[in-house]
């Protein structure tokens, strides 16, 4: 019986308390998960936008670094290559090749195998036919450079394709003996290789 009697006990508490403080209470509570709710449903609904704008944004990021990558590959290749261009072994033994010599062949092949060697980078001298003289790394074929109006008159960049298999960045730097083009420097390094 007095577990009875403890039960009416507490059913009148309830009630007293819900017309005071446990109402209000109870009421927050409600409130509380009702704007959870609504808070978490308009977060919700915000996640793929905000989603689009981190994906966009790292998209952006990382096509700069593509490109600036890019962009300093080519500064190197210039650099190097502009350096080489004016080696008086290479503007010698391309003067040497003009005028018939054969010792400037050995003079350019020479030059050559002093090079440092990588298995991705390439560099090679031709005469302004544009005949390979000298070469040392990889071997690709000729690029659209050599058909190009200006070739020989300025420095040029590109990318050659060996079939499906390599792709390299390339820059072509004219050699001068004084105002005379005597031939050209092509450097390139290997950015693609497939199995």
């Amino acid at each position: 019986m007095s577990d009875h009697g403890s039960y009416m006990d507490m059913r009148g508490l309830f009630r007293a308390a819900s017309n005071s403080a446990l109402g209000w209470v109870i009421g927050a509570l409600l409130l509380v998960a009702v704007l959870t709710w609504a808070v978490g449903t308009w977060h919700v609904s915000q996640a793929p936008d905000r989603q689009e704008e981190v994906l966009r944004e790292r998209r952006d990021a990382t096509y700069s670094d593509i490109q600036q990558a890019i962009e300093d590959t080519f500064a190197d290749l210039q650099t190097e290559g502009r350096a080489w261009a004016r080696d008086s072994r290479v503007v010698g033994g391309l003067r040497a090749v003009a005028s018939g010599d054969e010792n400037g062949q050995r003079q350019l092949v020479e030059w050559a195998a002093t090079l440092p060697g990588t298995s991705r980078r390439f560099v090679e001298v031709y005469d302004p036919t544009p005949t390979l003289r000298a070469w040392k790394g990889a071997a690709f074929p000729m690029d659209a450079a050599v058909r190009s109006e200006r070739f020989l008159l300025q420095e040029q960049e590109g990318f050659v394709r060996d079939g499906e298999k390599r792709t390299a960045f390339v820059m072509w730097i004219p050699v001068r003996n004084g105002n005379t083009i005597v031939g050209a420097v092509r450097l390139g390094v290997m950015v693609e290789e497939r199995m």
